[in-house]
């Protein structure tokens, strides 16, 4: 399990640590609390070895962009939802949604047979 400290997790994100502490808050991040030489020192867990249960993954896209999306695709049979650092990727049956941050750009893609 690899774990970051906060304030480096923030530069490597290119957030402010309020930010991280936010979505901490949210439930949008894991992290935990070490006492390290008699300081508190916190620790985000890295996103690739953590399972986010399938209600937290839905609830991951921003409402503004969920309306988005909700005029091209049904939300409610969204598999799975992962964030990268600049889209949002969108997981359907037959279909990839990738959702831009930034433009709110939507590209579809459908998932051939073999790749599942």
């Amino acid at each position: 399990m690899k774990r970051i400290p906060l304030g480096k997790y923030a530069k490597m994100k290119k957030m402010s640590r309020a930010q991280v502490i936010q979505m901490i808050t949210r439930g949008q991040l894991q992290a935990e609390e070490v006492i390290e030489n008699g300081n508190k020192v916190r620790y985000i867990i890295e996103e690739s070895d953590v399972v986010v249960p399938s209600d937290t993954q839905k609830r991951l896209l921003p409402s503004p962009l969920e309306a988005l999306v909700s005029r091209v695709a049904d939300i409610s049979q969204m598999q799975k939802c992962f964030e990268g650092s600049n889209a949002f990727y969108l997981v359907f049956e037959e279909t990839l949604l990738i959702v831009d941050k930034q433009s709110g750009i939507i590209t579809t893609v459908n998932i051939c047979k073999g790749m599942q």
